[in-house]
């Protein structure tokens, strides 16, 4: 089961992500991208990629983070790819609450 995750608007949102191969293994993929769509009305999606663009970072060993911008509220969708000898895909989404105050 999934935990809803809601945060106030404004805030940045780190997102992460864990590789492991078939033998459970922590993996670096030779390529990780992690996409990123906000609310219905915000631009469309954006693609980062580690080592190409700034924000992608590796903590570790098959351990990939990045940090969400959260200027508009709603619901965000990120997915996390790994690319090597197979293509691996985690989705997940958060919620933005309004902020009680006119500049978050």
């Amino acid at each position: 089961m999934r935990v809803s995750n809601t945060y106030k608007l404004g805030n940045s949102v780190r997102v992460r992500v864990v590789f492991r191969d078939v033998d459970d293994e922590l993996l670096d993929p030779a390529t990780v991208v992690v996409m990123v769509r906000g609310p219905i009305g915000s631009p469309a999606e954006t693609s980062y990629t580690y080592g190409v663009d700034v924000g992608v970072a590796r903590e570790s060993e098959g351990v990939y983070t990045f940090w969400v911008a959260t200027p508009d509220p709603g619901t965000y969708c990120y997915r996390w790819k790994g690319i090597d000898d197979v293509t691996v895909t985690n989705e997940e989404s958060f919620d933005v609450d309004e902020s009680c105050f006119e500049t978050p």
